[in-house]
């Protein structure tokens, strides 16, 4: 097992996100007004897709299409779909709340095409910094670092008279190390910060303007080093190893005992994309999929991955198109068909299981018992259990011996939903005793399980798979948000079960759950 890195379960972190009461929900129109911006710039909303929102419903703004998305008014349009109506509404009521921010994909999108579009104007470098390149589960404000000799001459490019094709510009401030930059409001009404440094200062700025404060200040609490403002470093591996340190990544500079931990064992090896060979959580047209089980093979096995677990969901999810017994039977014919015909990538037949309000599950055991692998969810009534009802509902599901793995185990919608939290503690010892794989859902709606659990869960001895709920081929890239998540959990290849080959994988599943844990507690860092 990876030795513990000594952190406390769910330890201080100075970037946490603002709270959520527990079994609160967020649907308001308060918070940031976005009736003014338009749905330039907006992810997901290419211009075509404006045009045609315009055309057939008369949307001309981000508020018309917040009003369109609440009203379900989106989802009969060509090439829409009531999923994609729902995440295009989260990510619209996450912009009407700046403190909260928005999530990773979001994000990206945003903070490309502001980098884009300032390299276009002002022919500079332009690199993610902040919460963005820490990998933060939501980020409140894109800030990006410019390199170049004149600030003033480069927002002049970028906002010619004070205005810009990038976005609206709020006003310039200057950084506590006087890194210039400029405010805006990009894709809808996002807060975007562009800091400037000179050529000589950029290696000192992207360190300063990445960490967050409290991992600076652990920093400089080690005493001398290459001081953030000395123009002279070469690389931020030079800064660290100035302090005595390995190289810090990103997504670890959170100011949760990182600086001590890496101080006293140094820093681990960490989980990189490549690592990972199977998908554990995978969807088809079956239930409320994009795709047939054909293409979602043919997409997993162009992506390199090894093995690929069908989980449509069960019949009690009526809302996506749970499978009766008689479906189940049936696609299991067709995986086992299809799985014949691509012999270089394993396809499991198995089950998005429903786990009910009364901690059973919605499918008899002589038909889980038939199927290759078994995923428990808890999707309704989330609220209605509250965070111990909902412990009851994951701890019978995990004691369940049929029952491989748990889906997105807190049931969070990161700044929408948040039905408990359940107790960790206890789902986290019952997953251990009992060898119950836990999750890490890659969608970055819900990054499920949270990293500082992941962490807990890690240096405990749980099985943990990335998977990323894909309901389409494209759905599977969304693996690196995942794995952005496991590494801010310090994971390695090790912890994550799907990163084992296909004999590796087969190993885990063909040992008697109840033994599982062995194979669990004996993997090395």
């Amino acid at each position: 097992m990876t030795e513990s890195l000594h952190r406390a379960p769910g330890g201080r972190d100075d970037e946490a996100l603002p709270s959520m009461a527990a079994g609160s929900r967020r649907d308001g129109c308060d918070g940031f007004e976005i009736a003014a911006d338009p749905m330039y710039g907006i992810p997901g909303i290419a211009d075509d897709l404006a045009d045609a929102f315009r055309a057939h419903l008369g949307i001309a703004s981000a508020a018309d299409l917040l009003g369109a998305a609440r009203d379900r008014r989106l989802r009969d349009l060509p090439e829409f779909d009531s999923r994609r109506e729902r995440k295009l509404l989260n990510g619209l009521l996450r912009l009407q709340r700046p403190e909260i921010g928005i999530t990773l994909d979001w994000a990206d999108a945003l903070a490309d095409r502001l980098i884009r579009g300032i390299e276009e104007i002002a022919g500079v470098e332009v690199v993610p910094v902040g919460a963005l390149r820490r990998r933060r589960d939501l980020v409140a404000t894109l800030d990006v670092l410019a390199t170049c000799d004149d600030p003033s001459a480069l927002f002049a490019r970028i906002a010619p008279g004070g205005r810009s094709r990038l976005g609206r510009v709020m006003g310039r401030g200057s950084s506590s190390r006087s890194y210039p930059y400029m405010m805006m409001r990009v894709g809808g009404g996002m807060r975007a910060r562009v800091y400037v440094a000179h050529p000589r200062q950029r290696v000192a700025a992207l360190h300063h303007l990445t960490g967050s404060p409290r991992h600076l200040l652990d920093l400089r609490g080690l005493g001398p080093g290459i001081d953030g403002e000395a123009p002279d470093a070469s690389s931020e591996e030079e800064i660290y190893r100035s302090f005595g340190l390995d190289f810090i990544p990103p997504e670890l500079r959170r100011g949760n005992g990182e600086v001590a931990t890496v101080r006293e064992f140094g820093l681990p090896r960490l989980i990189e994309r490549s690592h990972r060979r199977g998908e554990l959580h995978a969807h088809t047209d079956w239930s409320d999929g994009r795709a047939g089980v054909e293409e979602m093979v043919r997409a997993a096995r162009e992506r390199g991955l090894e093995y690929l677990a069908i989980t449509d969901h069960s019949e009690s999810l009526h809302i996506a198109g749970g499978l009766s017994r008689e479906q189940i039977l049936r696609q299991g014919d067709v995986i086992r068909r299809i799985g014949k015909e691509y012999p270089d990538i394993r396809v499991l037949w198995g089950l998005e299981v429903d786990i009910l309000e009364d901690g059973t599950l919605d499918m008899p055991d002589e038909l889980l018992a038939r199927l290759d692998f078994v995923l428990a969810s808890a999707h309704s009534g989330l609220f209605a259990s509250g965070a111990e009802g909902l412990t009851r509902r994951l701890l019978a599901a995990i004691h369940h011996p049929l029952v491989d793995a748990i889906g997105h185990p807190t049931g969070r919608i990161l700044g929408i939903r948040d039905p408990g939290p359940p107790d960790m503690p206890a789902v986290l010892e019952a997953a251990r005793a009992t060898g119950t794989i836990l999750e890490i859902n890659a969608s970055p709606d819900r990054l499920d399980l949270p990293c500082e659990w992941v962490d807990v869960a890690r240096s405990t001895g749980v099985g943990l798979a990335i998977n990323t709920d894909a309901h389409g081929p494209e759905d599977l890239d969304l693996d690196r948000y995942g794995i952005d998540c496991a590494r801010r959990g310090w994971c390695g290849p090790a912890d994550l079960v799907n990163c084992s080959d296909t004999g590796g994988f087969a190993r885990i599943l063909s040992t008697p759950k109840r033994d599982r844990w062995r194979l669990f507690a004996e993997r090395e860092g």
